[in-house]
């Protein structure tokens, strides 16, 4: 046996006996709620082979538990993830441990996130995919980024201004700065109006004219969902080449469109539609026009697109429009035309979730269970038991999750019971 290999090995066996460590919690008695779905969901983990599934389900099942309960189940999810081999996967892991943390009051969380960046700072990035495709400074900002959101999300201001100054350059500061102005504003926090204002004034330090257009489409993106669409298309004027202006426009248009103001929507692409493809902003116009009663419409825009694949993907949430709007035969002779593998079970899933939000469950498992590929299945099936739960039907559901046929499925829906569990049943659902 190689080196690496023994020490894959000797990892799970670590790993296993951590969680065997834990103490062991009954499965749901007459009373079901989302905790005790979530303790089983623990029982169930121990049973997965691979380290990095079983520390996620962990993960994903500590958010439904007490602070009390969930910390010894970080913490030894931590250490779990440590000893996992690879060095990307490692990484993520242990970014969703710190946010866990951070999301449960837990003073490792934001502690751990900064020990993440000192070692990206000093030791360089560890994600070997985005090093192998984008090179070592891209990988390096890029997880850094990915701590900068993770703080601004629970309010770690302090936090945000340190990780930040670990960026090497002023074009990565100044883009982290936008990104926390961001993910502040979606929380509601104060302190996302001052960030912005402060990473605008700094646009103007960042030499590089090709580095400072990439920075103005994340200030474009940011001011455009705050609502300051004006000042959002002013900035739109200063790039110094055609293409990232386009861009910028474009994603003016689908910010507009998600928020299903096709009128300005439109607008904004015409002003681009004759300077360069963008499919995204068209992809993004077709699926508003279809939703406010438009497909025949929202089709034709599809013969405009350019790359096949995201016209594919585009097809795909008209079909999911489609069956939602009652006619499910249409929307399964659209997506039969599409190449067999990733893009058709891609449009197949949107087809049943919008089945399964019409509340064709029925309908909807029915086909699900059809289904050859296994993640594909469960990817539906849970949101089925999800969508049960949420009815009332808490016993149908959990015999749904338990007629799953692996531990992982089995986890993953019990746990979208669980979410369907804590939130407030809506009147009609």
């Amino acid at each position: 046996m190689s080196l690496q290999r023994k020490f894959a090995a000797a990892a799970i066996a670590a790993l296993l006996a951590g969680l065997s460590a834990l103490p062991a919690r009954a499965a749901c008695g007459a009373a079901v709620d989302a905790v005790c779905l979530a303790r089983e969901v623990v029982e169930m983990a121990r049973e997965v082979e691979y380290p990095m599934m079983r520390v996620t389900m962990v993960i994903n099942a500590a958010q439904y538990l007490p602070a009390d309960e969930a910390g010894p189940l970080l913490t030894q999810a931590r250490a779990d993830a440590e000893v996992i081999p690879d060095a990307g996967p490692r990484s993520l892991a242990l970014t969703e441990i710190a946010a866990t943390m951070s999301d449960k009051g837990m003073a490792e969380g934001p502690a751990m996130v900064r020990a993440l960046a000192i070692g990206i700072f000093e030791n360089g990035p560890d994600d070997e995919m985005l090093i192998q495709t984008k090179g070592r400074d891209f990988a390096a900002a890029e997880q850094i980024r990915r701590l900068v959101r993770l703080q601004a999300m629970f309010g770690d201001i302090d936090g945000v201004e340190i990780t930040i100054g670990y960026q090497a350059h002023e074009a990565d500061k100044v883009d982290s700065m936008f990104l926390a102005a961001e993910m502040m504003a979606q929380g509601g926090n104060p302190a996302a109006d001052p960030m912005l204002r402060r990473a605008m004034k700094r646009l103007g330090g960042i030499t590089d004219p090709a580095r400072a257009d990439a920075v103005k489409l994340s200030a474009v993106r940011v001011l455009a969902k705050a609502g300051w669409i004006d000042e959002a298309l002013a900035l739109t004027g200063t790039t110094s080449e055609i293409n990232p202006r386009v861009e910028a426009v474009g994603t003016i248009a689908v910010i507009l469109a998600e928020a299903g103001d096709i009128a300005r929507a439109r607008e904004q692409y015409e002003r681009i539609a004759g300077l360069s493809a963008n499919d995204t902003a068209l992809w993004a116009l077709a699926v508003a026009v279809a939703r406010d009663g438009g497909l025949a419409e929202a089709r034709a825009m599809m013969g405009y697109m350019k790359y096949p694949v995201m016209r594919d993907q585009a097809i795909g949430d008209l079909a999911a429009i489609q069956a939602g709007q009652g006619d499910l035969d249409g929307a399964l002779d659209i997506i039969a035309d599409l190449p067999e593998g990733f893009q058709r079970n891609r449009a197949l899933r949107l087809v049943l979730l919008a089945l399964v939000e019409a509340g064709s469950l029925e309908l909807a498992e029915d086909y699900a269970n059809g289904l050859a590929d296994p993640g594909l299945r469960n990817s539906v099936i849970a949101p089925i038991a999800a969508a049960r739960a949420r009815a009332g039907k808490t016993v149908e559901a959990l015999a749904t999750a338990r007629a799953q046929p692996t531990p992982d499925a089995r986890g993953r829906t019990l746990l979208a019971i669980a979410a369907a569990l804590e939130k407030p049943k809506i009147s009609g659902q």
